[in-house]
């Protein structure tokens, strides 16, 4: 009780172990709501509900007689849906859609409010879209099957597959096998949204191995305080610790399988569902169509945590014999981060087809995913043999942690503080004598350079902020033109300068679209004049406010830079903060960990030139994540859209109508951006400042998150007090270049916050030269 009573003693590290649960929660929680708003909550708890009423409707139907159910009142919503639109169901009336929507009173009631109606629909159309995905699967699961063994018997009797010695056929046998005892399996309908959603949280996996580096760095924490002589000399501080450890480790995997994995699941059958439906067989959820075991929801869910548990484990152990087997504790994560990064890499990168592939899957991170042994199928080479990837890494956990708690306790016993030096260690006396070379031509400014990006782990942090800034989100598509289809059309066709060529246009229209004398062509007409008088306001507007009038699409300036993207530019604002925050916390709290402070104030370039480079340094941080972040979204953005009216008057624009100053659309965006960089600079200077307070790495991460990051988290997801005291809204600056419509007083909290950066900035100069 000793060793877990000073692990868990120290408030930090249980701060942390218990804040990756807390975490886990909470983005799973985020992850179903369809944004990051606190109001969100509300509407997921009834999507949800409803979803679990629609379900229930369906169970125990005939699977044929309920998809062609489902088919028809999906089609019938959404031509209702389309005739807002003008785009089907031409000639009905609003007492024929009416009389349609017998069933659904709720949608009815809404008719006369356009977007409150369509977002009633969407409701329905959502959840039937999702249930006739799921019963067309149900349909063709035999079919896949019979697939399977027909293949198996086609291919095998071709050239290519004859061989009876070659793997292709061995496969080809191999595959029928397995799925030929599937051929029995019944597969039923039922409420699948809780456990597919819980084995879509990627995100879990990850938080869960955090933890147990956590644990595993709290077992080296001697090392870093130089009590490893004392504690090893001790009588049972050698193999009797490791073994403890060992007992620790064992029960942290457990504990966290159920905090990370257990939690998130009883709150998605809170939400959701499905505990009466989880003696189905497994394949009747969608992902373990490849799935060849014979075993019901509920007994897989029990065998999947035992499987985490015993990963957890695994795992653990594996990275505790990396960081025990090197004395130094800098050059072990360095270790330990190079080997994370190739497995991950052989794992993400390797293709099915490469004969490397045994790589691919005999692979860390094949047990840090753990589902995918269940949801994909495949063999793999092994002497020319087939052998399934979930038997192999199953088959061989149990060797693994054996000679894992082999390797840690022989280390526990064996590794002495001086004396036998490992060969790692060796190698990196040697690489580190060879990198001196260069290192000794460094400048002041090269050699902080060097510290920022490779002792401070901060271009680690730029190359994972460039490999997940493809998948941001950077527009919203809530935005859309008001209008019939044609209308919509004619706009996107005559966007331009207003002037006689706009005249001329709206003449030839209308030569073009007839006399009005059918439907179709009395819709063109009815769009022509929604043109017409959008032509006229704009020209009326820009009139009274002196500027040049152009017609615009103004849905497409909407999703990037409007109130409908405002929950996207908090996000992406709190991601480029939060990185600039940690890429700078280490400038100044390396050397105050290091305890040179005094010596490099003392030396000749010490106080002024040194301080020059850090804050150049910090500008460089600034610089790469913005180009990261914000460099990323305007390319996505023009690829996206495509603007053709960047030249005209921003007053154009309806939301941005009362716009003080005039200026073109191009010219708003490139103020939008250099704001929001200027902002990132004065981020970096508060970062500075704050790691100044620090005596160390770890602490001036956690105050820099503490301070300034974590509030920006809790105000992204909603806690909108938490604005007040986070620099979110600046770093994103639309909000408040929208707020200039209304008077200058909403850009008040931008120049708060960059004199707070600036004043923080000037104060750690004078710290450091004083």
């Amino acid at each position: 009780m000793g060793e877990w009573r000073r692990i868990l003693a120290n408030p930090r590290r249980l701060a942390l172990l218990i804040a990756l649960p807390l975490i886990s929660v909470l983005m799973y929680v985020v992850g179903r709501m369809d944004n990051i708003q606190l109001e969100s909550w509300g509407k997921m708890v009834e999507d949800s509900s409803f979803q679990r009423q629609i379900v229930e409707q369906y169970k125990g139907m005939d699977t044929q007689e309920a998809l062609a159910d489902l088919t028809q009142r999906n089609t019938m919503l959404g031509d209702v849906s389309m005739w807002t639109r003008g785009w089907a169901l031409e000639g009905a009336s609003k007492e024929d859609i009416i009389a349609m929507l017998t069933e659904y009173p709720s949608v009815a009631e809404l008719i006369d409010d356009t977007t409150a109606f369509r977002t009633e629909i969407r409701k329905y159309t959502k959840v039937y879209d999702l249930l006739i995905q799921q019963m067309e699967y149900l349909q063709e699961y035999p079919v896949y099957l019979e697939k399977i063994q027909q293949q198996a018997l086609q291919q095998s009797q071709t050239t290519v597959f004859g061989n009876h010695d070659s793997f292709s056929y061995r496969n080809l046998q191999e595959t029928a096998k397995q799925f030929a005892r599937m051929q029995g399996v019944d597969v039923v309908f039922g409420n699948n949204q809780a456990v597919e959603s819980w084995i879509a949280f990627e995100l879990a996996d990850y938080l869960y191995v955090i933890g147990l580096i956590v644990i595993v760095l709290a077992f080296l924490e001697e090392r870093k305080k130089g009590l490893w002589s004392t504690i090893r000399s001790c009588r049972y501080g050698r193999l009797k610790l490791g073994a403890i450890r060992v007992g620790i480790m064992l029960g942290m995997a457990v504990i966290y399988t159920v905090l990370v994995y257990g939690t998130n699941l009883a709150i998605a059958f809170a939400l959701d569902g499905g505990w009466d439906d989880l003696a189905r067989p497994l394949q009747s959820l969608m992902s373990f169509k490849t799935c060849p075991i014979q075993v019901s929801i509920g007994e897989w869910i029990g065998q999947y945590l035992l499987v985490k548990a015993a990963s957890g484990f695994f795992i653990g152990l594996l990275l505790w014999c990396v960081l025990g087997f090197i004395s130094n504790i800098q050059f072990s994560l360095t270790v330990l981060g190079g080997v994370l990064a190739g497995e991950y890499i052989l794992f993400a990168t390797l293709p099915v087809q490469s004969i490397f592939n045994p790589l691919k899957y005999f692979n860390i991170f094949s047990y840090i995913r753990t589902s995918a042994l269940y949801t994909q199928y495949l063999n793999i080479d092994l002497l020319g043999y087939p052998v399934g990837i979930r038997a192999l890494a199953l088959l061989a956990l149990p060797f693994l942690i054996a000679l894992s708690v082999a390797g840690v306790l022989l280390i526990a016993r064996n590794r002495y503080p001086e004396g036998n030096r490992d060969w790692l260690g060796k190698i990196a006396g040697i690489w580190s004598r060879i990198m001196d070379v260069p290192r000794r031509w460094l400048s002041i400014g090269g050699m902080e350079g060097y510290k920022t990006l490779f002792l401070e782990w901060s271009i680690v942090l730029l190359i994972a902020l460039w490999a997940v800034s493809g998948n941001l989100t950077y527009f919203s598509y809530r935005a859309s033109e008001n209008g019939s289809h044609w209308y919509q059309a004619y706009l996107e066709d005559a966007q331009g300068k207003i002037d006689e060529n706009m005249d001329g246009y709206l003449v030839m229209a209308r030569e073009l679209a007839g006399d009005g004398s059918d439907s179709h062509s009395a819709e063109l007409l009815g769009a022509i004049d929604e043109l017409e008088m959008r032509v006229v306001q704009l020209r009326q507007r820009a009139e009274e406010g002196g500027y040049e009038p152009w017609l615009m699409v103004q849905s497409d300036y909407q999703n990037v830079y409007g109130t409908e993207a405002e929950y996207i530019q908090r996000q992406n604002g709190a991601l480029a903060l939060i990185l600039v925050l940690l890429c700078c916390a280490g400038l100044v709290a390396y050397e105050r960990q290091a305890g040179v402070v005094p010596l490099l104030r003392s030396l000749k370039r010490g106080r002024r030139s040194l301080f020059l480079r850090k804050v150049i340094m910090a500008v460089l941080m600034a610089v790469a994540v913005w180009t990261i972040v914000y460099g990323t979204e305007i390319q996505v953005i023009l690829e996206q859209y495509q603007y053709q009216t960047l030249d005209a008057p921003v007053q154009n624009l309806d939301f941005l109508r009362n716009f003080p100053i005039v200026m073109s659309v191009k010219s708003y965006m490139i103020l939008t951006y250099a704001l929001r960089f200027v902002m990132l600079l004065a981020t970096a200077g508060a970062a500075i400042w704050i790691s100044g307070r620090a005596k160390t790495m770890e602490a001036a991460y956690m105050i820099n998150l503490g301070v300034l990051g974590v509030p920006a988290l809790l105000f992204v997801l909603g806690i909108e007090i938490c604005g007040w005291v986070s620099p979110v809204i600046p770093v994103a600056v639309s909000e408040l270049l929208l707020g200039l419509c209304k008077g200058w007083a909403s850009v008040i909290p931008w120049i708060l916050w960059l004199v707070i950066g600036a004043a923080a900035l000037w104060r750690s100069r004078r710290e450091w030269i004083k």
